[in-house]
């Protein structure tokens, strides 16, 4: 982002599928999407460790810009 002249990087949304990738993003300040993996998390695991993340999504599917608008 900074790289983009992006100074205020809560105008910034990261699409991210992992815990660590979650507490990235928001550590830079930005919005949160998480879409993780089913082949890797059940219902309980995504629960619990993408509490971080604005938004969970099951897939991208399921992505509606007009959440962050």
């Amino acid at each position: 982002a900074a790289r983009l002249g992006i100074t205020d990087m809560s105008t910034c949304v990261v699409v991210e599928d992992s815990p660590n990738g979650v507490l990235a993003g928001r550590a830079a300040g930005m919005q949160v999407v998480a879409v993780p993996d089913a082949r890797f998390y059940d219902r309980k695991d995504i629960a619990a460790r993408f509490t971080d993340a604005d938004i969970v999504l099951a897939s991208l599917e399921h992505w509606h810009t007009a959440v962050f608008s």
